[in-house]
């Protein structure tokens, strides 16, 4: 599996700040990402940061889905295999960690490959399928139908972690600063 390389990731987190400055509001950024071959996406706004895997501190008594803390500038990061989280077959242990802002908790998740900042016309994103929402997948934002016939999985930061996951992870975080 073909790794990030940090001059990737420092361009990438330079057009982050950029993207946001420049948006069109008919087109949705985000950025593309795999998860056991399968094409995800965040939308740029919600991305603090993106990094390189770096050494994680395992935690007892967390879910399954949490790799651990990881520290970078002098704060710590849980980090949150959407592999292990989703249910799939991908690494999920290598690859690079997108950090996002959820419920003021800043949380890494580990994805395979950072594919880029891409941009997908707002017309050609439908709703989740209803069958989704019933069976209680809630961290699906929509589907991104893309011109080579692909689609892409939009996901929702703020319901990746459930109300009861994040006051784990937040005293955890509280025992480790």
């Amino acid at each position: 599996m073909k790794r990030n390389n940090n001059n990737d990731i420092e361009k990438i987190n330079e057009l982050l700040v950029e993207t946001e400055e420049t948006q069109d509001k008919n087109e949705f950024k985000y950025i593309s990402f795999s998860i056991d071959e399968e094409k995800y996406g965040i939308e740029v706004e919600r991305i603090l940061k993106i990094v390189q895997k770096q050494d994680i501190t395992k935690i007892p008594d967390l879910p399954t889905f949490v790799m651990g803390i990881m520290q970078m500038q002098n704060r710590v990061i849980p980090i949150v295999s959407l592999t292990d989280r989703f249910g799939l077959e991908g690494n999920g242990t290598e690859g690079s960690v997108i950090i996002v802002s959820i419920q003021g908790q800043e949380i890494g998740l580990m994805v395979d490959k950072i594919e880029g900042i891409k941009g997908i016309n707002r017309e050609n994103i439908v709703d989740v399928p209803k069958i989704f929402i019933k069976r209680g997948i809630s961290y699906f934002a929509g589907i991104g139908i893309l011109e080579d016939s692909n689609i892409v999985t939009f996901l929702d930061t703020d319901k990746i972690l459930k109300e009861e996951e994040i006051k784990q992870i937040e005293n955890i975080k509280q025992e480790n600063n």
